[in-house]
Order: C-alpha cells, then sequence, then structure tokens
C-alpha cells in the first residue's frame, strides 16, 4: 500500500513544482523554520508553505510573534512530537496529502489540530480519505 493519499488530482504544472519543493525539504535546502522536536532532534521547513497551510502560522509568521536566532531562521518548539512525526506532518503540507497509516495519520491529526491547520471554516477538512487516490502513482509518471 502506498504511503500517501491525494484528495484531488492536481495539474502537471503543480505536481513538478510541488516535488521541487518537497526535495528541498527532504534535502533540507533553503530552509527558514527549525522545529525543535522531542530528544533534542531538529527538522527544517520554510515559512511560505507553513504560511499556505495553517492560518496559525500564518498569523505566528505575518506579525513576527517568533524567536530568531542570528541566523534570521524561526525556531518553532515542539518537544512532544517526534522527529518522525513531524517530518510525516511536514511533508503532508509539501505533498498536500494524508499518510495511509492509520497511526501516523491520527498523529499528524493531532498536530494538526494543535497548529490550527484544518480549522472549520479556514481550511477543508481531510476526514473522507475514503476516496482518494495514491500520490506514489502520480510521482512515477513524473519520473
Amino acid at each position: 500500500m502506498a504511503k500517501w493519499l491525494k484528495p484531488v488530482p492536481f495539474p502537471l504544472w503543480y505536481k513538478k513544482l510541488s516535488i521541487s519543493f518537497r526535495t528541498f525539504f527532504k534535502q533540507q535546502l533553503y530552509v527558514d523554520v527549525i522545529f525543535h522536536c522531542a530528544d533534542n532532534e531538529e527538522i527544517g521547513g520554510h515559512q511560505f508553505m507553513l504560511c499556505h497551510a495553517s492560518p496559525f502560522f500564518h498569523d505566528l509568521l505575518h506579525r513576527r510573534f517568533c524567536f530568531f536566532n542570528e541566523d534570521n531562521i524561526v525556531h518553532v518548539s515542539l518537544p512532544d512530537f517526534s522527529k518522525d512525526i513531524i517530518f510525516d506532518f511536514l511533508e503532508a503540507l509539501y505533498l498536500g496529502a494524508v499518510p495511509t497509516d492509520f497511526v501516523t495519520y491520527k498523529e499528524i491529526e493531532s498536530l494538526s489540530q494543535m497548529l490550527d491547520l484544518f480549522n472549520e471554516g479556514k481550511r477543508q477538512d481531510l476526514a473522507n480519505i475514503s476516496d482518494m487516490q495514491n500520490f506514489e502513482d502520480d510521482e512515477e509518471e513524473l519520473g
């Protein structure tokens, strides 16, 4: 079974762009947000993606109610979540998809609720995943 599901088909240009941004994320290139996770681990992300997906992050980053170091990077502390969960959460944002593993899905859902990601009226709810298609099929198609 594929790891990711997608809610709607995206145009080819968007898929290519999304794959480029996902590559930046997976290789930790050009990150401007650092998440401090459980066990003192860290994972980077990108402000533009977080602001697009989350009203919470948009407000936080737009108003600059956050902490910068001298490196001009936003630092977010989430010590109750493992690096793996935050990685899966961020990757889901980059893919526009949810994981197929139920336990991972529930952990991401919990983090999403905490970060106001899918607040009713602000973002679409992804609760109905029964008619979603596998995302990995499209990745193979794009090569």
